[in-house]
């Protein structure tokens, strides 16, 4: 499983790996990404208050690592399984997840056995439709898995499309989706039995609100991907934005064609 923090979080994101190591199902390692320097945050992580994670045998903190946002629970991990591929087992799934969430006993459980029942690639407990590129977004905070074996070019991808953007830099669940879209990757929704797969949030949004203004996780990223992506790619986005201008009850349709 992936997990980041910035300075200021250190108890919730204690009380969230809690959380994971006391489940139903126990990850094989939980990687915390703690970069040493953080690029928008002045402070250091207070590695003190998070030292008692370390405990854990299925615990392993990462602190030489560059920050690259929220992307980092993703490309910590990554990096992580790179450099001890003989300690990991085949076919891994990279599982990340929110440092501000207390997760359900069995969250982790349900999503492990409907990983291996539908031999699924890639899945969240919650997705929702980004209609400028077309794609199923899923979420960090419901627990978004994806398989090690096609996070290949991630590194890549995040460099082209968002190593200096700064919008984008906080949407790692927006460009970890459109990169499984790019690479013909079916992201799966999975039903959670009874509301969310946490029992308590301590979500801050503020930040994220101020660079996002008003504008809806559906429809951002209108200039930003198509500045960045090829020529098909650029076309292909022209052609859907102006689509979407003519006709407003596109997602009406997209919620259809999706169930």
């Amino acid at each position: 499983m992936g997990i980041t923090s910035i300075s200021g979080r250190e108890h919730l994101l204690v009380d969230s790996v809690n959380s994971l190591l006391s489940g139903e199902y126990i990850p094989f390692k939980i990687i915390i990404s703690l970069p040493y320097v953080y690029k928008n945050h002045k402070n250091e992580i207070n590695i003190k208050l998070v030292q008692s994670l370390a405990k854990h045998k299925n615990v392993v903190i990462l602190r030489d690592i560059q920050d690259f946002g929220p992307i980092t629970k993703f490309l910590g991990v990554i990096n992580f399984i790179e450099k001890e591929k003989n300690i990991i087992p085949n076919k891994t799934f990279i599982v990340c997840c929110d440092d501000d969430l207390i997760y359900k006993q069995d969250a982790l459980k349900i999503m492990v056995n409907q990983i291996m029942k539908n031999n699924y690639l890639a899945c969240s407990f919650y997705t929702y439709i980004n209609l400028i590129n077309i794609c199923r977004v899923g979420q960090g905070a419901d627990m978004f898995a994806v398989r090690f074996d096609i996070t290949k070019g991630l590194h890549q991808f995040y460099n082209t499309v968002v190593l200096n953007n700064k919008l984008l830099f906080y949407h790692d669940d927006l460009v970890v989706s459109v990169f499984l879209k790019h690479n013909k990757i079916k992201l799966e929704k999975i039903n959670y039995p009874s509301g969310t797969c946490y029992v308590h949030v301590n979500h801050n949004i503020s930040a994220l609100a101020k660079l996002t203004g008003n504008k809806s996780r559906k429809n951002l990223n209108i200039q930003l991907v198509i500045e960045n992506s090829n020529f098909y790619s650029k076309i292909f986005l022209i052609i859907s934005k102006i689509f979407l201008i003519i006709n407003n009850k596109l997602d009406e349709l997209f919620k259809i064609f999706i169930k």
